[in-house]
């Protein structure tokens, strides 16, 4: 009897032995599938932050590029009015010009005893003892002057006063001011003078024309 249980006992150890194997497998298989699903809660947060920034990277490039397209036709548009804007403008100067040499010639043509204004240059008279005449732009654009230098001469055999009136007038023709030399020492016989003044603007306007008269 004894020696049937001795012969059980190491058995009985064997299986105690295997089952504590089985367990031990058990538990590490159960700690690892632990570990594993723990690690994938941890990862799935993180894949789906990571396709979240992805999705909003991709939604901002396509964005982008619409913004950039509707921009680039815009700046199309832009640039296409720009362009008929120019040409309208290039078209109405060159009207605005051939209006300009028609009023001039048709002033010209009106009153041909008018000469054109031309700053810094001797312009010949030849009318008398009106000899010649230059003027001279001077001050700021808001507030110029016009000074004029005449030259007389008395050609004749007899002394004369002089006796003159310098007058500008605009693109149209309109008197926009005057100067008058009066009251002057007798001009004798030979003698040449010259007289340096300014023409007061009595009406706004851009003088274009002078008349210089003498008695």
């Amino acid at each position: 009897m004894s020696e049937s249980r001795a012969a059980q006992l190491p058995e009985l150890n064997e299986q105690d032995a295997q089952g504590n194997i089985d367990g031990a497998s058990a538990e590490l298989s159960t700690s690892r599938f632990r570990r594993r699903r723990h690690r994938r809660q941890q990862e799935g947060p993180l894949l789906v932050g990571v396709l979240g920034l992805t999705l909003l990277v991709f939604i901002l490039l396509f964005f982008g590029v619409v913004k950039f397209n509707s921009l680039n036709s815009g700046n199309e548009l832009l640039r296409a009015k720009l362009q008929e804007m120019q040409t309208d403008l290039s078209q109405t100067k060159s009207e605005l010009a051939k209006t300009r040499v028609d009023l001039e010639a048709a002033v010209e043509g009106r009153f041909p005893q008018l000469h054109r204004l031309e700053f810094d240059k001797v312009v010949p008279l030849h009318t008398g003892y009106l000899k010649n005449i230059v003027f001279t732009l001077l001050g700021k654009t808001n507030q110029r002057n016009y000074e004029y230098k005449l030259v007389i001469e008395n050609n004749t055999e007899i002394s004369t006063i002089p006796e003159v009136k310098v007058l500008i007038f605009d693109g149209l023709g309109v008197q926009l001011g005057m100067d008058e030399i009066a009251k002057q020492e007798p001009l004798t016989r030979g003698e040449t003078r010259s007289f340096s003044s300014v023409v007061e603007l009595l009406v706004p306007g851009e003088p274009r024309y002078f008349y210089v008269v003498g008695k």
